[in-house]
């Protein structure tokens, strides 16, 4: 389990420092990394020939101690924004935690859970990023799904439940308890409530995420005891039937109409379940967007927090 952690962080950072370049040639060194990951209990290499040192990863916190300069390279962005000793506790089976908080701690926060097969680490170099200068005042905590092959998720959502869910859409409300899900609702609830330890009010406080983790932010935000600011889902959908609720949460869906993975008409059936619940829903649509993002959807949703956070 260590060892595919390891491997998932460095394969991400490898894959980025290459810059997309002779993908086939990178996947043959990560895939000669991941058997020299297992012999070495402490070691990872990046490409033949160069050893890199990656210390064990606990609960909570991503230890990095001497690495080579091309490991150094590629792993600044997280060495810089990785608490060394963070006070949450992240349970197991759950990654590592990755924290991007502004001088002074902030004045709200988004939670956001990547995709399937995704991780804490490339979240915080891509979103972190893109909304750094937009929300200078936000944190961002970027949470691994549970460590289980074959790849991180939050829930057990996999080929069974999406041939049926293309056959017919409306089996999206029968997969409601799936592997992963309570405990990954569970874990969001706990960081929500770290937020609010923090002193940050829960209307202050956006769920957001991805496809496979937009799922979970969906479910989590909806069950919450606390009134969030909103719910982010992008490029997901909604598994099961909506909870009753105390408070009545916002909720922005973001898709691209060119999506093949999480189809077009998953958003929009999710967007008629949660409005027909009596969630006020809205659901922005981006031509010729596949599953993925775009700076037109970063600008939408770095709009949607900032006119939360002034009302």
């Amino acid at each position: 389990e260590i060892h595919l952690q390891q491997f998932l962080l460095v394969s991400d950072e490898f894959m980025m420092a290459c810059h997309g370049r002779h993908p086939r040639v990178c996947w043959l060194i990560l895939a000669v990394a991941w058997n020299q990951c297992c012999r070495w209990p402490n070691r990872a290499v990046l490409s033949i020939g160069i050893p890199v040192s990656f210390t064990t990863v606990r609960q909570g916190r991503l230890c990095i101690s001497k690495t080579s300069r091309v490991f150094r390279r590629v792993s600044s962005k997280v060495a810089r924004f990785a608490q060394e000793s963070p006070p949450f506790s992240v349970p197991k089976p759950f990654g590592p935690l990755f924290e991007s908080r502004p001088k002074g701690g902030g004045d709200s926060t988004v939670i956001w859970l990547h995709c399937g097969g995704g991780n804490g680490a490339f979240s915080l170099y891509t979103v972190g990023a893109d909304f750094r200068k937009s929300l200078p005042n936000t944190s961002f905590l970027f949470p691994t799904g549970t460590m289980r092959l074959p790849f991180p998720r939050w829930v057990a959502f996999a080929y069974n439940e999406v041939n049926a869910v293309l056959e017919n859409t409306s089996a999206l409300l029968d997969f409601g308890d799936l592997d992963f899900a309570e405990d990954s609702i569970k874990y969001v609830h706990a960081l929500i409530d770290y937020e609010v330890s923090r002193g940050i009010p829960p209307e202050r406080i956006f769920l957001a995420g991805f496809s496979n983790g937009g799922a979970i932010a969906l479910a989590a935000g909806l069950s919450s005891p606390a009134r969030l600011g909103a719910i982010l889902g992008l490029s997901t959908f909604f598994l099961g039937t909506v909870p009753v609720r105390k408070h009545s949460i916002p909720v922005h869906l973001y898709h691209g109409d060119a999506d093949t993975i999480v189809p077009l008409a998953w958003a929009n059936h999710t967007q008629e379940t949660l409005a027909d619940a009596g969630v006020p829903t809205r659901l922005q649509i981006y031509p010729g967007m596949w599953h993925s993002r775009c700076e037109a959807e970063n600008r939408d949703i770095a709009t949607v927090i900032q006119g939360l956070l002034r009302s």
